[in-house]
């Protein structure tokens, strides 16, 4: 049975709580407390899954509580209930909370967000749920962050530039869609973009943000020119490809809602593996350079090593921080385009294409990469045919 700690120093809302989890008692076995020590007490006895914190607590408030129980109990899923008000203690939470849900609310949508967490927290196997539940931050660029701070400093009230800035860190898209997709700013699911994300947000929203990654990575990460290195190469080549899906889409006349996932999507493809270096650097390092001293691709040694690839621990990461289910499908498929449930064009195939097009030589305009395309499976879904015009557009695009 699934078990969950619930936490409030407001005894009416603990007794509220308690009552509209009721119906929940045959699936979940949940405890109410109204401190974090009392919170921490019973995990010295048992194991939980998951902790439902408020944010706003004498002594220890949800923010420190959340810190204390990553550190120890890795695993756990890691959830604030919070009041509106408390915006700079939300973003000081970021790194230690998987979602974040507002109150007042209702018990559907409590156990609506507890449920769809829990269905990644128990999808994948053992060692990534060990590894990757208790990642506090993915290693993000420091040249974009410098820029995004000299934009914020010039008062610019370009939202286009700032998302152009914000779309070359994979991390910090991640960090600001975890933010977005919070009901602490609107409801879940519905910002599936990294544009709407930046306009939500705003300038400032995005500064603070910012500046609270740029600290947690060199708490995190130091001053590693590896990590730095490979962030940075990471963040172009899925700059590359995002560019290229859009202009696919373009091609395939979806709507500008449609081209704005796509990229999104095309910009986080290849989150899993600033997830894997992340949570095991050295092994993760050695591992990419045996890859390209054998010539062979990262995911089939992933498996082999981990039990499990990139693109899985990309959707693992994502799917925790409740971003857009359809973005995340798109995104980590790229390997394995065939498993989307589409039998027409859709965001996986543009994704997996414009990827496969860049897995040779990123720096000409080789074809080396179309070894990778899957063309059985865009003739499944009747593509196979303009692939020379996506292509041409793709890679126009890119290096007009």
């Amino acid at each position: 049975m699934t078990r969950i700690i619930f936490v409030d120093d407001e005894t009416r809302v603990l007794q509220s709580l308690a009552r509209m989890m009721r119906h929940m008692r045959d699936k979940w076995q949940m405890e109410f407390v109204d401190s974090g020590e009392k919170a921490l007490a019973l995990f010295e006895h048992q194991y939980y899954d998951a902790i439902v914190t408020d944010m706003r607590m004498p002594f220890m408030n949800g923010s420190e509580l959340l810190d204390l129980v990553c550190m120890r109990y890795p695993e756990t899923l890691r959830v604030i209930l919070s009041g509106q008000s408390e915006r700079d203690a939300i973003l000081r939470s970021l790194d230690c909370t998987h979602r974040y849900h507002s109150k007042p609310c209702e018990a559907d949508s409590i156990v609506a967000m507890l449920t769809d967490a829990f269905n990644t927290l128990f999808s994948g196997n053992s060692t990534l749920r060990s590894k990757l539940t208790g990642l506090r931050e993915l290693p993000y660029r420091a040249d974009v962050g410098a820029q995004i701070k000299a934009l914020s400093r010039t008062k610019s009230d370009s939202l286009a530039e700032l998302t152009n800035l914000v779309s070359h860190d994979v991390a910090l898209t991640i960090r600001i869609l975890h933010l977005a997709n919070s009901s602490f700013i609107s409801a879940p699911g519905e910002v599936p973009d990294i544009s709407s994300a930046v306009m939500l947000l705003g300038q400032d929203g995005i500064a603070e943000v910012n500046d609270i990654v740029h600290a947690r990575n060199v708490s995190n990460f130091g001053c590693s020119s590896d990590v730095d290195t490979f962030a940075n190469d990471l963040g172009e080549h899925s700059y590359r490809v995002a560019c290229a899906a859009a202009r696919i889409a373009k091609v395939e006349k979806c709507t500008t809602a449609e081209i704005a996932e796509i990229f999104t999507a095309g910009i986080l493809h290849d989150a899993g593996k600033l997830a894997l270096l992340a949570c095991m650097e050295t092994s993760y390092r050695e591992l990419l350079a045996q890859c390209i001293h054998d010539q062979t691709d990262a995911e089939q040694m992933e498996q082999m090593i981990y039990g499990f690839d990139h693109a899985e621990a990309g959707r693992y990461v994502l799917s925790l921080l409740g971003i857009s289910k359809s973005v995340v499908d798109a995104a980590t498929l790229h390997h394995r385009p065939s498993k989307h449930s589409s039998t027409v064009f859709s965001a996986a195939a543009a994704v997996h294409f414009a990827d496969a097009l860049f897995r040779g030589n990123e720096r000409t305009q080789s074809n080396s990469g179309t070894q990778f395309i899957d063309m059985e499976y865009l003739h499944h879904i009747g593509c196979a045919d303009r692939t020379e015009s996506w292509q041409y557009e793709a890679l126009r695009g890119i290096y007009e």
